[in-house]
C-alpha cells in the first residue's frame, strides 16, 4: 500500500481490474489487494497457446476468485490466428489482445484502473532488453508505475520477495512452462544474462532500484528542458515551422524537436550531418517535409497538399509536377553531362519502363536504391 500511495496509483474510491494469469506474480498481487479496501475484480485471458495447461490456468483463476468472493471476467483468444492475420509476433499479438480487452472491460464495467503484476525483476530485464536493442534515457529508467489507466503496484518487490510472501501465507499459484523456454527473448535475458550479472553484484536488483529512481529524475529534468527548448527553438510561421539549428546540441536533441512531425532518430542523425552543408537538402516523413535552409530547418506539412500526379509519355518534353517544371527526354547514357550523378537528374533504364508512366510525389512505402548505395 505504501508504494501505491507514494506514486498515487489509485485510491479506495476507484475500482481496479486485476490482470491475473494464475502465476506467482499476479496471484501475489491479487492477495495483496485483498488486504486493502480498494474494490477489485479479476480479469483472466486464455490465449490458447499451451493447450490443456492454458485451460487449467483459466479454471484455477476462476476457482481462486470465487473462493475470495471476487468477480472474475474470463475470455479466450485464438492468439496464433490473430498474430498471423495481423502479421505480429505471438507475444505482441497476446499483448494487443489483452490490453484491448482490458480497455473494453473498463468502459463496459466502470473500472478506473488496470493493475498488472510487473515487478522489479521485470523492470530490470526491460532495461537490459532496451540496451540490447538500442535506447534513450527513457529506456534506462525501467517500467513506469503508472501509464494512462495501467498501474504496476509491484515494482518495488523482487520476484524472490513475492515468492517468500506467497509461501509464508500458503497461497497457491500456477507455473507457466513457457517461462523456462529460452526461445523467448525475455526468458533468455533472465537465465543467460541476469544470473551471471548477480555473480558480479549479488545486490543487483537493489542497486538497479536506486539507479532506476535516479534515471527517472534525469528523464524528468530532460523532459522539462526539452519542453522549454521547443517553446523557443520552434517558430510557427504561415504554413510551416522553422527551427534554429544554433539552439540544437546534437542529433538526439534534434530528434526530440522533430519527432512530433514524424521524424525518427536515424533521420535526425542524417539531418545533423548535413546541417552545415549545401542548403536545400530535403527529408520526408509520412506527414511532413523538412528542408535544411542555411541555419534553419523548415518543416512543412504534406497532409493538406494534394499529391500532384501526371502521366508521362516517351519524349514528353516539359512536364509540370505541382509547381515545378521538369524536362523528360530520351538520351544515350554516353551523351549525359559528366556531372549527372551529382546533379538533379533521374536517369532511368528505358528497357525497364512501360509508358505512359505515372509521375507523382513520394508516398508511404516507396523506396529506391541510389547508385552505389545499399539503400
Amino acid at each position: 500500500m505504501d508504494f501505491i500511495e507514494k506514486h498515487a496509483l489509485t485510491s479506495p474510491s476507484e475500482r481496479v481490474l486485476l490482470a491475473v494469469s494464475g502465476g506467482l506474480d499476479s496471484m501475489a498481487m491479487l492477495h495483496l489487494f485483498c488486504q486493502t479496501q480498494i474494490p477489485v475484480a479479476v480479469a483472466h485471458c486464455n490465449f490458447s497457446l499451451r493447450g490443456l495447461e492454458s485451460d487449467g490456468d483459466e479454471r484455477f483463476v476462476k476457482d481462486q476468485a470465487e473462493a475470495l468472493g471476487i468477480t472474475c471476467f474470463l475470455t479466450k483468444f485464438d492468439t496464433k490466428a490473430f498474430a498471423s492475420e495481423h502479421k505480429l509476433s505471438t507475444q505482441m499479438a497476446a499483448r494487443q489482445l489483452r490490453y484491448d480487452w482490458f480497455n473494453q472491460l473498463c468502459e463496459a464495467e466502470g473500472f478506473d484502473k488496470v493493475a498488472t503484476a510487473h515487478h522489479l525483476n521485470d523492470s530490470f530485464e526491460t532495461v537490459l532488453f532496451n540496451l540490447a536493442k538500442g535506447t534513450s534515457i527513457a529506456g534506462l529508467r525501467g517500467i513506469l508505475p503508472l501509464r494512462d489507466r495501467v498501474i504496476r503496484p509491484l515494482l518495488d518487490f523482487s520476484r524472490e520477495e513475492l515468492e517468500t510472501f506467497m509461501k509464508e501465507k500458503g497461497h497457491p499459484w500456477r507455473e507457466d512452462s513457457s517461462n523456462q523456454d529460452t526461445y523467448y527473448q525475455r526468458n533468455f535475458i533472465r537465465s543467460e544474462v541476469v544470473k551471471p550479472l548477480k555473480k558480479v553484484n549479488p545486490d543487483l536488483l537493489a542497486t538497479f532500484k536506486d539507479t532506476s529512481a535516479r534515471n527517472r529524475e534525469v528523464e524528468e529534468v530532460f523532459r522539462q528542458a526539452m519542453a522549454t527548448l521547443k517553446s523557443t527553438a520552434i517558430c510557427q510561421e504561415a504554413d510551416h515551422h522553422r527551427i534554429s539549428i544554433e539552439q540544437i546540441s546534437g542529433p538526439y536533441v534534434l530528434e526530440q524537436l522533430i519527432s512530433d512531425f514524424g521524424f525518427g532518430y536515424k533521420q535526425a542523425k542524417e539531418i545533423w550531418d548535413v546541417r552545415g552543408g549545401l542548403s536545400g537538402s530535403t527529408f520526408l516523413s509520412a506527414s511532413h517535409s523538412l528542408v535544411v535552409n542555411r541555419g534553419d530547418l523548415v518543416i512543412t506539412s504534406q497532409k493538406d497538399k494534394p499529391t500532384p500526379e501526371v502521366l508521362l509519355k516517351a519524349e514528353a518534353g516539359e512536364v509540370m509536377l505541382g509547381e515545378h517544371s521538369y524536362q523528360a527526354k530520351l538520351q544515350s547514357i554516353d551523351k549525359l553531362p559528366h556531372n549527372w550523378k551529382q546533379s538533379a537528374h533521374a536517369v532511368l533504364d528505358l528497357d525497364q519502363l512501360r509508358f505512359p508512366l505515372t509521375v507523382r510525389s513520394w508516398i508511404q512505402g516507396d523506396y529506391f536504391f541510389p547508385l552505389g548505395m545499399k539503400g
